[in-house]
C-alpha cells in the first residue's frame, strides 16, 4: 500500500500539481487512504467508494463465497479472474469490456491473486490518523455493491465524522453504466474542488 500512495503522490507533483482530488474505488480506494495517511499535503479532497477492508470487521462465519475462485486461481488464474469478476460486478459487466481490456487483465491475474489480493484484505488504516486528517472526505458505496460495502463505510464514518452517499449501480458501475456513474460522481468533484472547500480547510 505504500507503494501505491507513494507512486500516486509522486504522479501528481509529475504532472505539475501541487495538489489533485482523488478518486479511489475498490482497492485504489485502500491507496487513497494509505496517500491520505502519508502525504495528505498533495490531496484537495478525496472519494473513498467500496474500499475492500475486511480486516476492520468481525470476522464473517461461515465459508468464504470467494474461496472457490481462489482455490480455481491455483491452477487457472485466468479463468478465475474472469470468475471473480462477473462476482464482484455482473455478467454484462464483463462481456462489455472490449477484448483487449480482458486480455490485458487476464494477463495481470497471476499477480492479482498472488499480491494483491492478500494484501487488500489485510489492509487496515490507522483509526487515529484517520481521525486527525483535515482534508475532505466523501465515503460512497453502491446500491448493489458487495455485502461488506456497508459496514465498512460505517466503520469509516465513525473514523472521519462523515456521513456517506450511495451510488447507482454495482461495484464497478463505471463498467456497466458509466454514463450514470460519471453524472453521479461529478457533484462530489465539483464540491471537493471549490472555492467553498478550500476555505473551509484555510
Amino acid at each position: 500500500m505504500a507503494a501505491h500512495a507513494d507512486d500516486a503522490a509522486a504522479l501528481i507533483r509529475a504532472c505539475g500539481f501541487s495538489e489533485a482530488v482523488v478518486f479511489g474505488t475498490s482497492g485504489g480506494g485502500e491507496f487513497a487512504l494509505e496517500l491520505l495517511a502519508r502525504d495528505p499535503g498533495v490531496v484537495r479532497g478525496a472519494i473513498i467508494h467500496e474500499p475492500p477492508l475486511l480486516a476492520v470487521l468481525p470476522p464473517a462465519e461461515g465459508p468464504n463465497p470467494l474461496q472457490p475462485i481462489f482455490q480455481l486461481a491455483q491452477t487457472d488464474p485466468g479463468a478465475a479472474l474472469e470468475v471473480f469478476m462477473r462476482v464482484n460486478t455482473s455478467d454484462a459487466a464483463w462481456e462489455g469490456l472490449d477484448p483487449a481490456t480482458r486480455q490485458r487483465w487476464v494477463a495481470t491475474a497471476v499477480n492479482l491473486f498472488g499480491r494483491e489480493i492478500p494484501q487488500f484484505v489485510s489492509y487496515a488504516p490507522d483509526p487515529e490518523v484517520l481521525r486527525a486528517l483535515q482534508v475532505p472526505v466523501v465515503l460512497l458505496r453502491s446500491r448493489d455493491g458487495l455485502p461488506f460495502g456497508g459496514a465498512v463505510q460505517s466503520w469509516l464514518e465513525a473514523k472521519l465524522g462523515v456521513t456517506g452517499g450511495v451510488l447507482s449501480g454495482n461495484h464497478a458501475p463505471y463498467l456497466e453504466i458509466p454514463e450514470v456513474f460519471a453524472e453521479e460522481l461529478r457533484p462530489f468533484l465539483h464540491s471537493l474542488w471549490s472555492e467553498e472547500t478550500t476555505a473551509a480547510r484555510s
